[in-house]
């Protein structure tokens, strides 16, 4: 098979999983009795420059975690994507994930075995909260995505933040020094087998260099080391920076990227490209109005040879949070490209995200 797709038989074998765990006896750790079962669904409203205007389910994840003992878990997400039209049914994660004793500074860490998380774009998520929305500038630009097959380690440095700043600005990747993780894979991602013998190293390191009086501030490197995944194994790298504040009113990132070729193998050009995000969080500021404002513009140069090829993108946005920010809200979106050809298209997008 040239993707992995596991659709209708995926769903049935999952319905099985979970007709059996609530079958059985109410043993500690038998079946799924004691399982975390969450979902996450992006359901739109697009108008698309050129095109007819469509509802749409453009994502639809399905999470089972089950805790076998002490220092064991395992983990199933199914996504539901659309493709071209129709609804297809893959796996986005099926792994083993082993809690590790501290080393130094090295602390609350753990390893993913399978089919996994990859270092960037799940840390890039929680900060810009809105990949209902479209893709990160990364991702949306061919460069890589979000899982494969391998193996991951990831680990806080120095313990966890402080409790308040976990509930009031974002408890995600708590390290109160920063975080890292670093990873070995096939390279052609989560819904591709593998075309050639190389493995990618990919990294990610996260500095939060003032805890105590900027806790918000957090700064990146992530790299990729591989070859892209063909048979032809054509030279894959990835040098992005980043650099974020995070505060209860506001979110503010900036990345800059510099590489060759991308994931698939597509090509070898040299690539480079930029973007910056910001989000003001209204229902901070007044809590009878739970809405929030965010933007975004990317510059991406798919070949610097080539002096007719970039694209600029402008992303707009508002969103209504129904309870709990960024669980459940009402996305209201504009996103416009353009290229330095003059061509330009425009996607308008109203998006329900779902969260249980």
């Amino acid at each position: 098979m040239g993707k992995i797709t596991n659709r209708v038989s995926t769903l049935s074998l999952a319905g099985l999983i979970l007709l059996s765990g609530f079958t059985q006896s109410s043993k500690a750790n038998t079946g799924l009795s004691d399982a975390k079962i969450k979902g996450e669904w992006f359901i739109s409203y697009v108008k698309e420059k050129a095109k007819s205007s469509q509802f749409k389910v453009e994502r639809g994840y399905f999470k089972v975690v089950k805790r076998i003992n002490s220092w064991l878990s395992g983990n199933i997400t199914m996504d539901v994507h659309d493709e071209g039209g129709s609804q297809d049914v893959r796996l986005k994660y099926l792994m083993a994930k082993i809690k590790t004793p501290d080393i130094g500074i090295l602390r609350d860490s753990n390893i993913e075995v399978g089919l996994v998380h990859t270092p960037w774009l799940d840390f890039e998520e929680h900060i810009n909260m809105y990949r209902c929305e479209g893709t990160m500038f990364a991702e949306r630009n061919g460069l890589f995505n979000s899982g494969d097959f391998g193996v991951t380690y990831l680990a806080l440095l120095g313990g966890k933040i402080s409790q308040s700043y976990q509930k009031v600005v974002s408890p995600y990747y708590p390290g109160k020094y920063g975080s890292v993780s670093i990873g070995i894979y096939n390279g052609g991602g989560y819904h591709a087998d593998e075309e050639n013998n190389n493995k990618a190293l990919e990294g990610r390191i996260t500095i939060r260099p003032l805890p105590y009086l900027l806790p918000g501030l957090q700064i990146s490197y992530f790299g990729v080391l591989g070859k892209g995944n063909t048979s032809n194994a054509p030279d894959w790298k990835v040098d992005l920076a980043f650099i974020s504040y995070q505060t209860r009113l506001y979110t503010f990132t900036f990345q800059y990227y510099k590489g060759q070729g991308d994931f698939k193998g597509g090509d070898e050009k040299h690539k480079r490209g930029w973007s910056s995000f910001l989000e003001v969080k209204l229902f901070n500021y007044l809590t009878e109005l739970p809405l929030s404002f965010f933007g975004r513009y990317d510059y991406f140069d798919p070949d610097t040879s080539n002096k007719e090829d970039q694209e600029r993108r402008y992303i707009l946005g508002i969103a209504y949070h129904f309870e709990k920010p960024y669980q459940n809200m009402l996305v209201f979106s504009y996103d416009k490209s353009c290229t330095e050809l003059k061509k330009s298209n425009y996607v308008a997008k109203v998006t329900l995200k779902l969260s249980f």
